[in-house]
């Protein structure tokens, strides 16, 4: 059974509000207070966030189960152990990646801190003109960019992927102007051995004139815009290996005239999964690319769609060869069980309720949570649905009221969640 926690918010009284008020303080005074800081540990039922405390802040653990807390290190402490010479009035975001490590970034430095040791151990500095960040997945390393070129940091070291001297040529950057859910220019793999990433050729791309006014005097700054009836970006998708020299690059044929979508890893990097797209939008494919040759495998399925097709959503692998896909091919947004074989397919009814997105799942139960809104109402809720074979129990909404729940996050064994 999963039990959820409601995070509280502050609630105000009602009073005339004006125009200028409603603009100025929507982020101050108007803004709902929010649990700070608000996460799992991982492998436990116990999840933290911020309090204020004699002037700074503490960082609290809350034991799901009990609602016991405790308070795990202030920013008075940490201030003291980054050697600070004034104090720390509010502590950096922590992100745990083990039971006991968190990762942070302070100073433009990247930090880890032990809750069972109460020590700081300080890493690397964070790489100098670097932009778009990605963490590895329970580590401290990440993939970034610097101009129009990808590197890593592994290890503490900086490794360059791309060496491209033609700025037209753009790795590990989102590309197809963020459509299609393409939020991000890297894709770590589960295990973190590895990360594919979408690299853009804009050399056909019209320049575009924007005003910068960060500098003084202002100035003209060009930026690449694809104008209607003009040429259009070419996208490519590469795979790095760590350890491994070079970059793969997948097979994907002429993608001049389509977009590459849903770039989505296997359960054990041995296959990415990549969503082609026809300059129309109405007729979609997924293909399955081995990560280590880059050579085109089988077709998983395909939708076509006299109107269109809109694919945001990646692959989420419940199982060796099962996943569940998102589509409106229904009318409305429903999961649908496929299988990387293209056997086991079928639709996931959720009825009348829109699905908006995967939260997660559970193998054992063959639970599936997700956030979704009845068709007639602008709400959103938490909903469970235990998948079988071949169809589906009936849904159940986890949590109630006229609500909008914009996000939830499950605990490790999947008996908690907080909204």
């Amino acid at each position: 059974m999963l039990l959820f926690i409601a995070i509280p918010v502050l609630t105000i009284a009602q009073e005339d509000l004006s125009l200028e008020k409603a603009v100025m303080e929507r982020w101050g005074d108007l803004a709902p207070e929010r649990l700070a800081n608000l996460a799992w540990i991982p492998e436990t039922n116990s999840y933290t966030y911020v309090e204020k405390n004699d002037g700074g802040q503490v960082l609290v653990m809350v034991d799901a189960q009990s609602f016991e807390k405790t308070e795990i290190v202030t920013s008075k402490y940490l201030g003291s152990m980054l050697l600070l010479k004034k104090a720390m009035a509010r502590l950096p975001r922590f992100k745990w990646i083990n039971e006991n490590e968190a990762l942070f970034v302070y100073g433009g430095m990247v930090n880890t801190y032990n809750r069972k040791t109460n020590l700081v151990t300080r890493l690397y500095e964070m790489p100098k003109g670097g932009a778009n960040y990605v963490f590895r997945p329970n580590s401290t390393d990440m993939a970034f960019t610097r101009d129009n070129n990808l590197f890593a940091m592994i290890f503490g070291k900086e490794v360059q992927i791309t060496n491209f001297t033609d700025p037209n040529i753009v790795a590990g950057q989102t590309v197809s102007r963020v459509e299609f859910g393409i939020e991000k220019g890297v894709i770590w793999s589960a295990t973190g051995n590895s990360f594919a990433f979408y690299q853009k050729d804009e050399t056909n791309v019209t320049n575009y004139p924007l005003v910068d006014y960060s500098v003084r005097p202002a100035k003209l700054k060009n930026t690449k815009y694809p104008m209607a009836g003009m040429g259009s970006e070419v996208v490519k998708v590469g795979v790095y290996t760590i350890g491994k020299e070079g970059v793969v690059y997948l097979k994907t044929g002429d993608t001049k005239d389509n977009y590459l979508t849903s770039l989505s890893w296997g359960p054990k990097d041995k296959y990415v999964y990549v969503g082609h797209l026809n300059r129309d939008q109405n007729d979609f494919y997924l293909r399955q690319y081995t990560a280590k040759t880059g050579e085109p495998g089988s077709e998983v399925f395909a939708e076509k769609d006299d109107k269109y097709v809109h694919p945001v959503h990646g692959l989420q692998f419940i199982g060796k060869e099962d996943f569940l896909w998102i589509s409106e091919k229904s009318g409305i947004n429903q999961f649908y069980n496929y299988n990387v074989s293209g056997k086991a397919n079928w639709q996931i009814n959720t009825g009348d309720i829109l699905v908006r997105s995967y939260v997660d799942y559970d193998s054992k139960s063959h639970k599936l949570w997700f956030l979704g809104n009845h068709k007639d109402k602008i709400d959103m809720h938490l909903f469970e649905v235990e998948i079988t074979n071949g169809g589906n129990k009936e849904v159940k909404q986890i949590t109630k009221g006229d609500v909008y729940h914009s996000s939830v996050s499950l605990s490790s064994d999947k008996k908690f969640s907080f909204v």
